[in-house]
């Protein structure tokens, strides 16, 4: 009975029209695809016999599975081989994947090393080049090799897919280059790229964790819960975002003081913004408090009335003090009433006076050049201060050194 699958099974595979090449193994992909595999199995025989190595492919999978034809491993071989044997990556796989289910590992690694050698442009490619680097990095038929299947994995072809499908290898990847270079982990090992200016292989593993690792917010938060100094710093950008700051500015001074340098440059930016933000808060009376989250419980700011510290001639009012717990930030505004133009500008000595010791500016929202406001109109500035340790009832006193001074400022 089975003398007489194979003859009928050899005659149905012999016995069929020619297309174009191209033309019928896309007809039999597509036969198989509506599993009509004893109509694929007709159309691929003459293809496979006649040296196209995708078509012998196809037959050796046919044969391999017994699917529109008596399952016959030795034909398998056979149309594999040939494939294989014109470099055709799929047939190299087709006999790498036989041997290995076969639990014949030695024989596969065999295989498949023969082929990349004998053709190098398979060690890089997808499927090949998959396999090989798999063979390396588990010790599967061959020594285990850890060095060679990472190199190999960095050079496949489809490098960036192997890193997010297969089967957790981009974690692993990154965990190794974390201890070749004597880091802990990858979060880690993203803040030493980011302090060493490895900026292009830094991008590719903050990719790497965005889209696979920290999809959310609460996974973020997650990481940066399990100490990791880096994903602090992650997350205050992530705040710094969604423009809260203050919560920003905490969390990567937690992240600096784990010595991360993303941190410090959140922590900059986040001062920043700060500095120059208008929090909002309830007036009454003309005169408020209110209090930010984030930096300290005890941080206050506070509305004054109109013109109640103004002492010289220039229209310059105070309207709030922001007091953090490394920062004091004192917001103003100026109101040009002439009719034209005028710059305004702020002198860099400006500093406060309190209790016998001066305290110079920092920083301020007005450009170094100045910026011109238009006749009648205003613009609402800030300057920053490092934090001056009045406790908002002592009174302190704030020299532009040129235009404009404030005194005895309470709040």
């Amino acid at each position: 009975m089975k003398a007489l699958i194979k003859s009928f099974t050899v005659f149905m595979l012999t016995a069929l029209p020619l297309m174009g090449s191209a033309q019928s193994v896309n007809y039999a992909k597509s036969l198989i695809k509506e599993g009509k595999y004893l109509e694929a199995a007709k159309q691929l025989r003459p293809l496979a016999d006649g040296g196209n190595a995708e078509a012998q492919y196809m037959a050796a999978k046919l044969f391999f599975e017994g699917k529109g034809v008596a399952k016959n491993v030795n034909q398998g071989i056979k149309y594999a081989t040939l494939s294989a044997n014109q470099g055709y990556e799929m047939g190299v796989c087709a006999l790498y994947d036989y041997y290995s289910s076969a639990n014949n590992n030695i024989k596969a690694f065999s295989v498949l090393k023969s082929y990349t050698d004998r053709f190098p442009d398979l060690k890089v490619a997808i499927f090949t080049g998959f396999r090989l680097f798999n063979c390396y990095l588990e010790g599967k038929g061959t020594t285990k090799n850890e060095e060679l299947g990472w190199e190999l994995f960095e050079k496949n072809n489809d490098y960036e897919w192997n890193m997010k499908n297969m089967a957790g290898f981009g974690e692993r990847y990154w965990n190794y280059k974390a201890e070749q270079d004597g880091v802990s982990d990858m979060f880690d090992y993203a803040d030493y790229l980011y302090c060493n200016y490895y900026k292009t292989k830094y991008y590719e593993l903050e990719k790497f964790i965005s889209e696979e690792k920290c999809k959310t917010k609460t996974d973020w938060a997650e990481e940066a819960d399990n100490g990791h100094a880096w994903a602090k710093a992650k997350l205050a950008e992530i705040y710094l975002n969604e423009n809260n700051p203050q919560r920003a500015y905490a969390l990567a001074q937690l992240a600096m003081g784990q010595g991360s340098c993303l941190a410090k440059e959140i922590f900059e930016r986040a001062e920043k913004s700060i500095n120059r933000m208008i929090q909002s808060s309830s007036t009454n009376n003309n005169s408020s408090r209110a209090y930010s989250s984030g930096i300290n419980s005890s941080a206050k700011t506070g509305f004054y009335k109109v013109n109640k510290y103004r002492t010289s001639a220039t229209d310059v009012i105070l309207t709030k003090i922001d007091v953090g717990k490394s920062y004091t930030t004192i917001t103003l505004k100026y109101r040009n009433n002439t009719n034209g133009a005028r710059r305004l500008t702020i002198n860099p000595n400006t500093h406060v006076e309190y209790n016998g010791r001066t305290y110079r500016m920092t920083g301020n929202s007005v450009p170094p050049s100045g910026i011109m406001v238009n006749g009648n109109g205003s613009y609402e500035f800030t300057i920053s201060f490092p934090q001056i340790p009045s406790n908002g009832s002592d009174g302190f006193n704030l020299i532009e050194n040129g235009s404009w001074k404030f005194y005895n400022i309470t709040y």
